[in-house]
């Protein structure tokens, strides 16, 4: 499909992964990283495939309460493991611009967007959505 001119930023996506790897966080080992567009068309790197499933319905509806409640909780304390890893130590402490990163982050969805629906009207629902969350962020 079409890419926006931000999107698979794979450099980044293999940094970001070397340094969460070391420190035993759950991400796939990464095993190298080859920038040779000839290769194959583009960049790209090798890593360990890891079993698992991919949960695209965060309501997790064919589980039971108990289950889904495992499953947040196992969610919640990733994220928060995450949250407690020094960015600095593991070589990631230029890995962004300092500043606001959810507004970043909600600028470069909607410029994403608007790059993607060129003339069409259907995601103005979503636009409306992330407008109102760039408000909302701008004000914390």
């Amino acid at each position: 499909g079409r890419l926006t001119p931000s999107a698979h930023a794979v450099n980044r996506e293999y940094r970001l992964i070397s340094g969460l790897s070391s420190t035993g966080f759950p991400v796939a080992r990464p095993y190298g990283l080859c920038t040779d567009d000839s290769v194959i068309g583009s960049m790209f790197y090798v890593m360990d495939f890891v079993d698992g499933q991919s949960l695209a319905d965060g309501k997790l509806p064919g589980q039971k309460p108990a289950e889904r409640y495992d499953v947040y909780q196992a969610m919640i304390a990733t994220l928060a493991a995450l949250h407690n890893i020094d960015h600095q130590t593991v070589g990631l402490g230029d890995y962004w611009p300092p500043g606001n990163c959810f507004e970043r982050q909600v600028r470069r969805w909607s410029n994403c967007l608007v790059s993607l629906s060129s003339g069409t009207d259907q995601p103005s629902i979503v636009r409306a959505h992330l407008s109102r969350c760039g408000r909302r962020i701008r004000r914390v």
